[in-house]
């Protein structure tokens, strides 16, 4: 019988796999397709491509992890090219020091207004955000929260392909007490989003690796290499057994003290002999995002190329939710051609992959002038980013009361916006599972044990 079992072998699962081997636990971690879960990355005429996420945000804890895996001489940092936003077929550019609600006040985002992304009328009560106040004491969607703060015009004008592009979701739906906890506290309290910020730096410095983010995944399984992986095994389902958990595969039963569900609330396995009422709850608030990232690369560059990183565009118009100029945003490939565009295809209900490269190369041939490119991969996410909905936030004391039967959810039912999120969220529950454990063999209980 195992300490632990994880369900999940995405980055949240081996993550907490890798934490918890620290606390000297034994481990079995399950994953029905392949390790590393969203982050894929590959190659495509010698280039390094990402399927997935292509950056992550650092912070103090999360370089933590990465010197722990060795790969500090790899750190790279996007290029200084800026992204714009495409709007009624022209590119706007994005003034430096605005993102995640950050107004950094400069001559530059003062030049937007001639160059015609906001309108004097919206510059100016963006400027006027101290004097607003918002009275709340619940969630509200991120649309209403940012119309609130900077106004309608701002939200219409440029906030709405940012975030959606970003977090691919509608941000009318979208949960401002998950995607903007700092924005919506600070006019709870009744203070100024630009004065805090200016205050207080706020730290949301992105970074990759040389050879991708496929690195991270790399590293952590051979951290991790004398853990039991039953990889390409689909869990049927978990039973609950007194005093510990019974999960079912199609060829075997494995045991263990506690239990940890590294996966999405749609393919969590059927918990039986337990109430799973938060799991019922959690696939009303956490919405499946749907996407397909087709990486295409040419041999022609185009002069936005040179100009910027990348643009952000309303899907409903254009079809695509953003461009990624990979070859110019990162230093990891070579600067000369071929040049890789990777797009992002956003849909609700499945389509194939023919369809999305058709949507993508259509964009490419109407804005940029491109043609047929030399080579393209497509890859279709079904279950791409969770989407949180608003009222999410009364799931929190549901799920923690699980914890005192075993039970410790991570991945997309804590509320993770991304591979930062998801690897913080992780640490964090291995130090809960260990106490939880270490209390088990206070009381008696034997834990160690193997398949």
């Amino acid at each position: 019988m195992y300490d632990i079992l994880i369900v999940g072998g995405g980055i949240s699962g081996l993550t907490l796999a890798y934490e918890l081997k620290k606390f000297s636990k034994s481990v079995c971690l399950m994953e029905g397709n392949y390790l590393g879960g969203k982050i894929a990355t590959t190659k495509l005429e010698g280039k390094v491509i990402e399927e997935g996420p292509e950056e992550v945000v650092s912070s103090k804890s999360f370089m933590e992890l990465v010197s722990e895996l060795g790969l500090l001489e790899d750190v790279i940092k996007p290029k200084e090219n800026r992204f714009a936003v495409l709007r009624n077929g022209k590119l706007f550019s994005v003034p430096e020091g605005i993102a995640g609600g950050i107004l950094k006040i400069n001559p530059e985002l003062l030049r937007s207004a001639f160059s015609g992304l906001f309108s004097f009328r919206t510059l100016l009560r963006m400027f006027l955000e101290p004097l607003y106040k918002i009275n709340l004491n619940y969630d509200i969607s991120v649309e209403d929260l940012f119309t609130a703060v900077y106004g309608k015009r701002f939200v219409e004008e440029f906030f709405k392909p940012l975030a959606g592009g970003i977090y691919g979701g509608d941000i009318g739906l979208m949960s401002s007490s998950v995607y903007f906890p700092y924005i919506l506290d600070i006019k709870r309290r009744g203070e100024s989003v630009i004065m805090n910020f200016l205050r207080k730096r706020m730290n949301f410095e992105l970074i990759s690796f040389k050879n991708g983010l496929g690195s991270i995944i790399t590293k952590l399984i051979e951290k991790i290499k004398d853990v039991d992986m039953l990889k390409g095994t689909l869990v049927k389902k978990i039973y609950y057994e007194k005093d510990y958990f019974s999960v079912r595969t199609d060829s075997k039963e494995i045991k263990g003290r506690a239990l940890a569900l590294a996966v999405s609330p749609y393919t969590v396995p059927v918990l039986k002999n337990i109430d799973d009422d938060a799991i019922k709850e959690a696939r009303f608030y956490v919405k499946n995002s749907r996407i397909a990232v087709v990486n295409a690369i040419y041999d022609k560059m185009f002069k936005e190329y040179e100009k910027y990183s990348g643009i952000l565009t309303y899907p409903e118009i254009c079809g695509v939710s953003g461009v990624t100029f990979f070859d110019n945003k990162w230093p990891i490939n070579s600067s000369s051609g071929p040049f890789v565009l990777k797009y992002f295809v956003p849909f609700e209900n499945y389509i194939e992959n023919g369809r999305a490269l058709k949507i993508a190369l259509n964009f490419g041939k109407k804005y940029f002038g491109l043609n047929e490119p030399i080579a393209y991969k497509v890859k279709i996410w079904n279950d791409a980013l969770p989407l949180y909905v608003v009222g999410i936030s009364s799931l929190k004391g549901k799920l923690e009361a699980y914890k005192n039967k075993g039970i410790f959810f991570g991945s997309a039912f804590t509320g993770s916006t991304g591979i930062y999120s998801s690897v913080m969220t992780a640490k964090g529950l291995a130090k809960q599972i260990n106490s939880y454990l270490e209390t088990r063999m206070q009381a008696g209980s034997e834990l160690k044990g193997s398949l």
